[in-house]
């Protein structure tokens, strides 16, 4: 981006400090660099948008167990490093997902993994939120799994997956959202 738009500006400069009146080559080359010096402003401003994300604190997320079975407790902790004075509240969720796979037609052949096409929240359970700064930096909170859900499932076209969810939302900051994926296993067979 800035390479690009050292370019164009040099072109723009130097067809607006010529002074006096334009003529038609002026108007011509302006309204040819006009396009480039609008998808340099607009590169400009996504990598600004892109690269403030990174000045976020980052989340480190726990669960323990790390397999559990349906209608078990598990315990799912927190703690950010970093600042965290730009954030709010924090929302911790545990959500169900079926998921649809598409395979991969990219050029990696047929041992490529397949991609994610749709999915769908099945169950959310347990949604905490905490707001003050102590509650937001650690915690920690005891969760149930739903007996009466889905447990963890991947076939070749299709998965069910359970993640703990950690949104840390701000009015005029990025977001900090983290993810972690556990396996939940079925009831075990009474007989």
């Amino acid at each position: 981006a800035v390479l690009w738009n050292a370019v164009v500006l040099r072109v723009v400069g130097t067809v607006l400090m010529r002074g006096g009146t334009w003529d038609l080559i002026d108007w011509i080359l302006f309204v040819v660099v006009l396009p480039f010096a609008l998808v340099g402003a607009a590169l400009a401003a996504l990598s600004v948008y892109l690269g403030v994300p990174l000045l976020n604190p980052r989340v480190v997320i726990e669960v323990t167990p790390g397999i559990a079975a349906l209608g078990e407790p598990i315990d799912v902790s927190w703690h950010f490093e970093g600042p965290v004075d730009r954030i709010p509240r924090v929302v911790v969720r545990l959500e169900a997902r079926e998921e649809v796979l598409a395979p991969n037609q990219s050029r990696k052949g047929a041992g490529a993994p397949p991609t994610l096409s749709q999915q769908r929240v099945l169950r959310r359970v347990g949604v905490v939120q905490a707001a003050t700064p102590a509650e937001i930096r650690s915690g920690s909170v005891s969760l149930r799994i739903p007996a009466d859900s889905v447990p963890s499932f991947t076939g070749h076209h299709h998965r069910i997956a359970w993640y703990i969810c950690l949104h840390g939302g701000s009015d005029r900051w990025p977001n900090v959202r983290q993810e972690l994926e556990f396996t939940v296993r079925p009831l075990p067979l009474v007989a």
